[in-house]
């Protein structure tokens, strides 16, 4: 363990991906595990080398945010790999090596937010990370969402949960956008309601799709898009920028995805 802490941040990110690969290739493809395993067993792989990896900026506050994305990231994984057993061997493999390359990527970008709130400053890299952060937010969303369609439970269930994970991908964008001295800083009350927003909007999204008869990769794409809006507007409100441009394309993004929902039925 001493010795993987001598070597460089990029190498230690590199191995870990390497090893999550491995690990996923055992547990979604070699082997067949009930669920709750396999989900334990990742959450506490991805958790051991968040703080191994981003060692010595680890603190319990950007730890707690900095392990959003890799837990949904696991979580998408783990329930995608779970829920579409019968997809082809090679598919699995390419849709392993999409997490995979996912994961580095969001060590990555953790990783400029970890140095930014230990140095207390900002870095060159600072606004393309906070760019792939909500990037890979939305990414990593499409999966997570389709598989928790496919839960079997009552809908209103499947919709608390997708809006708990928003609310998870909005306070995680709070984060990084908090090191960004451009923009306003928000009171608790503020903070709470633009959060609770986004969750609501991804919870009566999913409820009012829940009912179609539709592929649940499709009901994602269009929850997914409603995320997308809300993660946006929260960044727009910070930033005083919110526009009659924003609200068209935005809305008619998600008409789009609307639209495709009744054009392709199971």
């Amino acid at each position: 363990m001493v010795r993987l802490l001598i070597i460089s941040r990029k190498k230690r990110y590199l191995l870990q991906t390497i090893l999550f690969a491995i690990l996923g290739y055992f547990l979604f493809i070699y082997s067949s595990n009930a669920l709750f395993l396999e989900l334990g067993i990742l959450l506490v792989f991805v958790l051991l080398f968040l703080l191994l990896s981003h060692y010595p900026n680890v603190k319990l506050n950007n730890v707690i945010y900095g392990s959003i994305l890799p837990f949904q990231l696991a979580i998408s994984g783990t329930l995608f790999f779970y829920f579409y057993p019968n997809l082809s061997l090679n598919f699995k493999i390419i849709a392993l090596g999409i997490f995979s390359l996912m994961y580095y990527v969001v060590a990555l970008v953790d990783n400029v937010f970890f140095v930014v709130q230990d140095r207390e400053e900002q870095i060159p890299l600072y606004r393309v990370a906070s760019t792939w952060g909500q990037i890979l937010a939305v990414v990593m969303a499409i999966p997570l969402y389709a598989a928790i369609s496919k839960l079997n439970v009552f809908f209103m269930w499947q919709g608390f949960l997708m809006a708990f994970s928003a609310l998870l991908f909005s306070f995680y964008q709070f984060w990084i956008l908090s090191f960004d001295k451009d923009l306003k800083k928000t009171r608790v009350g503020e903070f709470m309601l633009l959060n609770l927003l986004v969750g609501f909007l991804v919870l009566v999204s999913s409820i009012a799709v829940s009912f179609l008869p539709t592929e649940s990769f499709l009901r994602s794409l269009f929850v997914v898009s409603i995320l997308m809006f809300g993660l946006n507007y929260t960044q727009s409100h910070l930033k005083n920028d919110i526009t009659d441009k924003f609200l068209y394309q935005s809305f008619f993004i998600s008409f789009i995805f609307f639209i495709i929902l009744f054009l392709f039925k199971p």
